[in-house]
């Protein structure tokens, strides 16, 4: 079996499996649920930091400079994290 049959048979169980799917015309299941391994991993590593600056943030107890900081740091990161959804496909704009 080619890699393109093995792909249709793929796309095929998978409309099987989720019979709500819809697929825009030109395009098959397996690329709307394909996402690069570099971004995937970078934008999870990103909304990890971005979970673990905001514990910190919440926690307080920090000299004001050190809190401005991780402020900066935190909007920098949503910005990268927006930036890779939008690259992925995942973020709402278009």
């Amino acid at each position: 079996m080619t890699i393109s049959g093995a792909a249709q048979v793929m796309e095929s169980w998978l409309l099987a499996s989720h019979s709500t799917a819809v697929v825009p015309p030109g395009r098959n299941m397996i690329m709307l649920n394909a996402m690069p391994l570099f971004e995937s991993s970078e934008l999870a590593s990103v909304k990890a930091q971005c979970e673990e600056l905001s514990r910190k943030l919440q926690r307080g107890g920090v000299d004001a400079q050190t809190r401005i900081r991780r402020e900066q740091r935190l909007r920098q990161l949503r910005a990268e994290q927006m930036r890779l959804e939008i690259q992925l496909g995942l973020g709402g704009a278009k």
